[in-house]
């Protein structure tokens, strides 16, 4: 992918960049886990979130989470 042409709908690159790995995240865990997602939430990082940007729970309790980082390549 050519991430000059990224297209961040006015917000900064990392913002943009964590908004896309989440709705992809969201995606996969439904996929992968079909009935057995109880709950998905993105997280408001702005409190304090320990990096996780956004996390899935499961029926059997456990939580699985992502987290995301735009680190732009320089030279």
């Amino acid at each position: 992918m050519d991430w000059t042409k990224f297209n961040t709908h006015g917000q900064s690159f990392n913002d943009a960049f964590e908004v896309m790995c989440n709705v992809l995240f969201e995606g996969w865990c439904k996929s992968e886990y079909k009935d057995t997602l109880k709950y998905f939430s993105f997280v408001n990082g702005k409190g304090g979130d320990g990096g996780v940007e956004a996390y899935g729970l499961l029926d059997s309790g456990e939580v699985i989470g992502v987290q995301s980082k735009w680190f732009p390549m320089i030279g």
